[in-house]
């Protein structure tokens, strides 16, 4: 039984980047809101999580923002002042605007991962 479980906790792991295919796919975009539930629930149950819970948000929140990020890049390019004749200025903007989105997330999620789980493993480089 013991190691069903690991396994179902393993398997949350998949949850928040299916999810956010699936909802994104369905243009669900208040639904889109249970993926942060998902999120931090798939970091806290996760054993190999346990005092690294920053670096597995950052790689949770990396996957399961693309199908997000897209999808907002997509609802964005609708307004005229976003948009260009020239297709690379275009694709430039929408590329400038992922980063953008990319960023703000990681910030926002590893700034509420810190205040839940402040007492972690320092992540060492070696040069």
């Amino acid at each position: 039984m013991l190691h069903v479980n690991r396994v179902v906790r393993s398997g949350l792991q998949l949850l928040p980047p299916v999810l956010a295919w699936a909802l994104t796919l369905a243009r669900r975009p208040l639904a889109l809101l249970l993926i942060v539930p998902c999120l931090f629930a798939a970091v806290a149950c996760f054993p190999p999580a346990r005092r690294h819970e920053s670096l597995w948000m950052f790689l949770l929140v990396a996957v399961t923002g693309v199908p997000v990020n897209i999808a907002v890049i997509i609802l964005a390019a609708q307004y005229p002042f976003l948009t260009s004749d020239l297709a690379p200025l275009t694709v430039l903007r929408g590329a400038l605007l992922y980063m953008m989105l990319f960023s703000a997330e990681q910030l926002s999620f590893g700034s509420v991962t810190r205040l839940i789980w402040p007492r972690q493993v320092r992540i060492r480089i070696k040069k």
